[in-house]
């Protein structure tokens, strides 16, 4: 089974938190699951697990959220050069199919789009993703 050690799923929307933490709990994907509410909330987390040198290993990212939405959480992580420190997996849920959005994602290029909710395949896809990116690092 795939497991990851930690995932943060970052969403202001209480139903959607609760959704998509009941099926990774349900995977058993995670051994830690980190919840947060916004962009600025959820890099205090991850910069905090960083610090300790536990990364997530995998960000659900919320696009349109107050305080800090997921683009603006993007382009801080990008400008303090975490894209390139961490082997953490970015993946950006919405339900957006705006194309300025699309076109905005494939700009920044180091996060992964997936369609909300999100669905079993998905999940294990990401899971997948970022077991064999680390497993390519250690060769």
């Amino acid at each position: 089974m795939l497991s990851l050690r930690s995932i943060l799923l970052i969403d202001d929307s209480p139903a959607a938190r609760f959704l998509h933490a009941s099926l990774i709990e349900e995977l058993h994907l995670t051994q830690e699951l980190l919840l947060t509410a916004n962009g600025k909330d959820g890099m205090a987390l991850f910069e905090k697990k960083a610090k300790a040198g536990t990364p997530p290993d995998l960000v659900l990212l919320d696009l349109k959220m107050p305080v800090m939405d997921g683009f603006d959480f993007l382009e801080l992580y990008r400008q303090r050069g975490y894209h390139q420190q961490y082997p953490t997996l970015l993946a950006v849920l919405t339900t957006s199919s705006d194309p300025r959005d699309v076109w905005h994602l494939q700009q920044i290029g180091f996060a992964q789009y997936v369609p909300k909710p999100l669905i079993t395949e998905d999940l294990k896809a990401l899971a997948s993703l970022y077991l064999g990116r680390t497993a390519r690092r250690a060769v």
